[in-house]
């Protein structure tokens, strides 16, 4: 499995433009790792307070404060 830590220092992610959609990608997020590009955000199970739920988060690119995924490699 891959690790967050073989891409540090995380200054080389995939450009918003070059994803595609429906892939899941290997990420650095705020709440996730793994994500699905469904064409606008990320799409991931999230889980908080011991349940677990679908969220979406946005592409780097998009600038602060809402981009916070980097993309790495498609899984």
């Amino acid at each position: 499995m891959n690790d967050l830590k073989d891409y540090a220092p995380f200054d080389k992610w995939i450009a918003k433009d070059d994803l595609i959609v429906g892939v899941t990608y290997f990420c650095k997020g705020r709440n996730f790792t793994e994500g699905v590009w469904n064409g606008e955000r990320f799409e991931y199970m999230r889980e908080k307070w011991g349940a677990t739920y679908p969220a979406v988060e946005d592409h780097w690119d998009e600038g602060a404060p809402y981009g916070t995924v980097k993309p790495f490699k498609q899984i």
